[in-house]
């Protein structure tokens, strides 16, 4: 008879050692990486990101995968942001890896868009990454979010209100997105960082108050991991970790569920109400959110306020984001 066999592996105090150990199991865990898979792996000179890098380097042999690194000059920060954008092109140079340098005037961006700098950012990073990925032909997208970036998500995302999905904070694997750092403490990885002697840069704008984000970071987080639990961080990265769990099975199950009780006409999608409330609210409540998607092509959640609605009884016009109207017919 064959036994399970779990192997404990003791890494002791080495930040490297540890941080190996936690991105090589992720990795594993999650079916990150495939053999011979290109990775892009974005890396904004930051602790995070090059932490993210150095690691991927140092494992690239023994997993078999090759990197390319890319770096998104925001045009933020005047020179200094050309400075980041060279240290991270000889970084890379110094280690025999391709790298790409994009650009995007974020505070333009922001003001066309009508969206704050933080999210007109975010927009540019993506679009970056994945238009570099189908370029190169790379499999993944590898990003530094990590332990500390998990906690802060879950504390923004409960204060505006959200669901299971929602609370389950930032996924370790998202389409062609792959999160190695994602079970890695913020300072575990600067202790990594200062181990292995590697370039990194501060950027002002992590330290500003005004972004929703830093605020959360610096303050609301601290102060509230002071006042109620020291291991808040790593409290908060688990309960999303087992809500994932969680979320991952009911979206199974909502996606059989849809196909169960609504049709496709044209630009519409009709969701049978009968057969709706015949199913639990917390299946009934992601096959309406099914239906969003599917008009919008959207891959976020709604918040909460608009599911809760959706469910009721009282409205039978409903605006949704993304120019979505949802009709209740009797």
């Amino acid at each position: 008879m064959k036994h399970a066999v779990i192997e404990v592996i003791s890494t002791g105090s080495d930040p490297v050692g540890r941080v190996h150990h936690t991105v090589r199991s992720t990795i594993q865990e999650h079916d990150m990486i495939e053999s011979g898979d290109t990775v892009v792996c974005a890396v904004s000179g930051g602790p995070d990101s090059m932490c993210l890098l150095d690691s991927l380097i140092l494992l690239s042999s023994e997993l078999d995968f090759r990197i390319h690194v890319a770096h998104l000059h925001h045009h933020m920060r005047g020179e200094q942001a050309d400075r980041d954008a060279q240290l991270v092109l000889d970084f890379c140079k110094s280690q025999g890896i391709p790298a790409t340098v994009g650009h995007e005037e974020v505070f333009r961006l922001s003001e066309s868009l009508g969206v704050g700098v933080e999210e007109a950012g975010r927009i540019a990073r993506y679009r970056f990454l994945h238009e570099l990925t189908k370029e190169i032909g790379a499999q993944k997208i590898a990003m530094g979010h990590h332990e500390n970036d998990q906690a802060e998500t879950v504390i923004m995302r409960l204060t505006r209100g959200a669901g299971t999905q929602g609370l389950a904070g930032i996924p370790p694997v998202n389409g062609k997105i792959i999160r190695p750092l994602i079970y890695i403490s913020r300072g575990l990885i600067e202790e990594y960082c200062s181990k292995r002697n590697l370039p990194i840069i501060t950027d002002v704008y992590n330290l500003d108050l005004k972004y929703t984000r830093n605020l959360v970071r610096y303050k609301i987080l601290p102060e509230l991991a002071g006042l109620l639990n020291p291991s808040l961080v790593g409290a908060l990265s688990q309960t999303a970790k087992v809500l994932r769990w969680d979320a991952d099975f009911l979206e199974e199950q909502a996606a059989k569920a849809f196909l169960e009780v609504t049709m496709k006409e044209g630009r519409v999608t009709l969701v049978d109400e009968a057969k709706l409330k015949k199913i639990p609210k917390a299946l009934s409540s992601r096959v309406l959110e099914r239906a969003w998607r599917e008009c919008t092509g959207d891959t976020s959640n709604l918040e909460v306020d608009h599911v809760v609605r959706l469910l009721g009884a009282n409205d039978d016009t409903l605006s949704l984001p993304r120019g979505v109207t949802a009709h209740r017919h009797c």
